[in-house]
């Protein structure tokens, strides 16, 4: 799907870190009611949670960011990188 189709102009990749890892679940589960959060992956590193955010602007992603996933119980913290375009996207090809 072409998000800027739809009036989305604007991507981010936001790393969370949690409270506690455990409670990864239950924060799962509140960022799955935002339609604008859609991926979520695991991760190792400094982060629990890697999810990709998509704005109509910079004023949606300020929103989306300061007051909706920063105010979900159990972030601690958020860091996000804003997404200039992608150079290419594909899926793995299977070859025997």
């Amino acid at each position: 799907m072409d998000e800027k189709k739809l009036g989305y102009d604007w991507g981010a990749f936001t790393g969370l870190s949690l409270e506690k890892d455990h409670d990864s679940a239950r924060i799962i589960e509140e960022l799955k009611k935002m339609p604008e959060v859609t991926e979520c992956y695991y991760i190792t590193g400094n982060y629990t949670l890697y999810i990709k955010i998509i704005a109509r602007n910079h004023e949606h992603m300020r929103q989306l960011l300061y007051e909706k996933i920063d105010n979900i119980p159990g972030i601690a913290k958020t860091d996000s990188l804003i997404e200039l375009g992608c150079a290419f996207k594909r899926n793995i090809i299977f070859q025997p």
